[in-house]
Parts: C-alpha cells; sequence; structure tokens
C-alpha cells in the first residue's frame, strides 16, 4: 500500500467523475480524447481500489502514515 485512504477516496471519485462526463459528451469528440479519459479513468479506479500506485512505487514515493 502506497497510497493513503484520503489519496484513494479523491482517485475513486475523481475516476468515477471522468467516467460520467465520458458518458455525457454530446459533442462528438475525436476518439484520441475519448480514449485517453478512459485510459486515466480505470487508472484512478483502479489504484484507488487497490491502495497501489505503480507510478508512485517506480518513484519512490511512499505514503505518509
Amino acid at each position: 500500500m502506497n497510497i493513503g485512504t484520503k489519496e484513494s477516496a479523491i482517485r475513486l471519485i475523481t475516476g468515477f467523475l471522468f467516467l460520467v462526463i465520458t458518458g455525457f459528451i454530446f459533442i462528438p469528440p475525436t476518439l484520441w480524447i475519448l480514449a485517453g479519459f478512459w485510459i486515466v479513468s480505470v487508472y484512478l479506479l483502479l489504484t484507488g481500489i487497490f491502495f497501489k500506485c505503480p507510478v508512485y512505487k517506480l518513484l519512490g514515493i511512499k505514503k505518509n502514515t
């Protein structure tokens, strides 16, 4: 676990909001923008659920306890 509970909650909320935003876009965006939002939202949701961030691990960042 290298993510705290507060950061996990923020990641879950942000990831969910990104999914909602992409579901309600009425102007047809480019596929790349839509795919980017989906990738970011899935990444945020997974890191929020499992309390682990691969980028933090690569950078050597640990949560403050």
